[in-house]
């Protein structure tokens, strides 16, 4: 929900600090967990990252100048795709089963079979017009002999 708006939106539309379990707050403007300053609705001496999040320039020096909410999901997200390769890359084939790597070269080499028979068709078709032209070349010589 969008409050200025006081509309629905699906969140992969909203920068990435929407996605995060950190989520920038409405109330303040300051996303740090403990914003040194008293007031934490005064944004004068802040920035808002791309990610969406807000910070003091004071907080945000705690984070070394980084969305620390932003980093810790996007680690963890990419932990979740290496764990998920990982396991995918140790588990024991099928019978009969083509790996993945090499179904992906069979497709690429299909591709350049396909590109490579079609280059071979245009020469061909190239070199029979050549013939051709030289033929009738040689025939209307031979007429005006």
């Amino acid at each position: 929900m969008l409050p200025s708006f006081e509309i629905n939106v699906d969140i992969k539309v909203l920068p990435l600090a929407w996605n995060t379990a950190y989520k920038p707050a409405n109330d303040n403007f300051c996303d740090a967990e403990k914003c040194l300053l008293p007031n934490n609705i005064d944004s004068s001496n802040g920035i808002v990252l791309i990610c969406g999040h807000g910070f003091h320039k004071e907080c945000l020096t705690l984070y070394n100048d980084k969305c620390n909410h932003c980093f810790n999901y996007l680690s963890f997200e990419a932990q979740k795709n290496i764990n998920t390769l990982t396991a995918r890359l140790t588990t024991p084939l099928k019978d009969n089963e083509i790996p993945l790597v090499e179904e992906e070269i069979n497709n690429n080499s299909n591709e350049n079979n396909d590109e490579n028979i079609q280059s071979i068709l245009e020469r061909l078709e190239q070199n029979i017009d050549n013939q051709f032209e030289i033929l009738y070349q040689e025939w209307s010589n031979y007429d005006s002999l």
